[in-house]
């Protein structure tokens, strides 16, 4: 099949089952419908790069600089390539080509090797472009990131994401416990609680302000200089800002804002 057609197939059906009627793809109104529309014809390089869990490196060393990210150990494309004994103690695995797949290592000595091989190989044989027929992961060469693990005491570091409309920063909201009871907070860009959601549910017990709240910000913005709308992700572990990711297609847009017509107001930012 044509991947232009298994995009539109995929906008067409899987937007039908994640928000219960078929997108405007000719005038689109909503933040999810104008995601279709990016999936469909947005065929941008710099897409693929964001996409690319090692490229975007790159991408963010030109724009920010070296200190904002993670400490890289090793790459690879080979699963048998796992360097076990010059790796640190505790560290973290991901993909370059898709979404979501992580391992994260807390110390090597009790980790199954073949286990973690076996792992490693059967990320390398998936093609995330199939999952929801966002076109840049089939760009992307598959490899192996051995990286730091962000830790906070045992737990994963505060994990903010930003949502950048043709430059600014205009929402964010703060992932809770996303290896447990996954919470997620919506809040304006002077830290007000906004009251709409999206993909996971509210916490009760919101964080308190990010001490570097500012800086985060202007690092998005920095990112996001030249777009229309991208999504920064950014950590704070301690007093630190660590960059996450740069997705272009949050949940690939089949998944709506709530309460009704929140998605559509957000559409109107773009």
């Amino acid at each position: 099949m044509p991947e232009r057609i298994y995009v539109l197939r995929k906008c067409l059906i899987d937007f039908r089952h994640g928000h219960g009627a078929f997108p405007n793809l000719v005038r689109p109104r909503s933040f999810s419908e104008k995601i279709q529309r990016r999936k469909l014809f947005d065929r941008r390089p710099e897409l693929v790069q964001f996409a690319d869990k090692y490229a975007v490196r790159d991408y963010v060393r030109q724009r920010l600089g070296e200190g904002v990210l993670t400490r890289l150990y090793h790459v690879t494309d080979d699963p048998e390539d796992i360097p076990i004994d010059a790796l640190p103690k505790s560290f973290v695995i991901k993909p370059t080509h898709g979404c979501g797949w992580i391992e994260v290592v807390r110390d090597k000595d009790k980790v199954d090797l073949d286990h973690l091989k076996g792992v490693c190989a059967d990320w390398l044989q998936r093609n995330f472009f199939y999952t929801a027929g966002e076109w840049a992961y089939r760009r992307v060469v598959p490899r192996l990131l051995f990286e730091e693990l962000l830790d906070e005491r045992g737990k994963c570091p505060k994990d903010y994401k930003f949502f950048v409309f043709h430059g600014r920063v205009e929402f964010l909201c703060d992932d809770i416990y996303r290896f447990g009871d996954h919470r997620r907070n919506m809040y304006d860009r002077d830290w007000n609680r906004l009251y709409f959601g999206f993909q996971r549910p509210s916490s009760d017990n919101p964080l308190p302000r990010p001490s570097r709240l500012e800086e985060m910000i202007l690092y998005a913005e920095i990112l996001a200089e030249g777009f229309d709308f991208l999504r920064i992700d950014l950590y704070q572990p301690g007093n630190r800002v660590v960059f996450g990711e740069i997705t272009a297609t949050p949940a690939s847009g089949l998944e709506p804002f709530w309460p009704g017509g929140t998605d559509t107001r957000i559409g109107e930012l773009w």
